[in-house]
């Protein structure tokens, strides 16, 4: 038998090695991408109905028999937008089995706490709870590398937007600095660590986003607006 090690992407990047590269021929990077965690879930939602169960339906059959055939959930500018269920949750993870498994556990809890099935206004209330949950990951994943990471949140809560430019993050961040909330002062670095966790993203054009767990190679630009990770809204007080 051999040992399988799993490491974090950002922790296997600070691994220096002159034979790293060859490592490769070893390595199996583990990302998740919406049609993977769409099998996962219809695999956990029939497992969960049924534990013997032994037949593979598909991602649309498995979902109904939990959120119905017909739910539909506004969203969007204005609250103008139809959005269908899946897609409104999945906006708010970072689709990682994990993420999906949490925000349907608080719907069930909240279901059965009002005795009655899933509801768009359940899917709706649950928002808040994961955002919650969002945020405390965050804060466990990144606390070794920003110790501040808790302040650091305030700072989106100060610019109290969903998309800013990097001046107006640096004025948030530079007050908190001065008022001693936060040591760490190099805030290329903090953005940096933060874009590569998925907190910020890329806004360059209008609708348009850009997340490192969306793109793995995808890189910080500066010189485009910034934007935090809609999972975060509810719990950083972000309109």
């Amino acid at each position: 038998m051999l040992p399988i090690i799993f490491l974090r992407d950002d922790i296997y990047e600070l691994i220096r090695d002159p034979d790293k590269n060859k490592w490769l021929d070893f390595r199996i990077d583990i990302t998740w991408d919406e049609e993977k965690s769409k099998r996962l879930i219809a695999f956990r939602i029939l497992r969960a109905i049924d534990s013997n169960c032994t037949t593979i339906l598909p991602f649309q059959q498995a979902w109904q028999a939990v959120l119905g055939h017909a739910i539909a959930l506004r969203g969007g500018k204005n609250h103008t937008k139809q959005i269908n269920s899946f897609d409104y949750i999945a906006r708010s993870t970072l689709l990682r089995p994990r993420d999906f498994v949490s925000y349907l556990k608080s719907c069930a809890e909240e279901a059965l706490a009002q005795g009655g099935r899933l509801t768009p206004p359940i899917v709706r209330k649950v928002d808040r709870a994961f955002s919650r949950y969002l945020r405390d990951e965050f804060i466990d994943e990144l606390f070794t590398v920003l110790p501040d990471i808790s302040k650091i949140f305030d700072v989106f809560s100060q610019i109290h937007k969903l998309n800013f430019t990097e001046k107006e993050f640096e004025d948030a961040y530079m007050l908190q600095v001065q008022n001693g909330d936060i040591k760490e002062t190099n805030i290329t670095f903090v953005m940096r660590v933060l874009y590569h966790f998925s907190v910020l993203g890329n806004n360059p054009e209008p609708e348009r986003f850009v997340f490192r767990y969306q793109n793995r190679e995808s890189q910080l630009s500066l010189r485009e607006r910034l934007v935090v990770h809609r999972g975060l809204f509810k719990s950083l007080q972000i309109r």
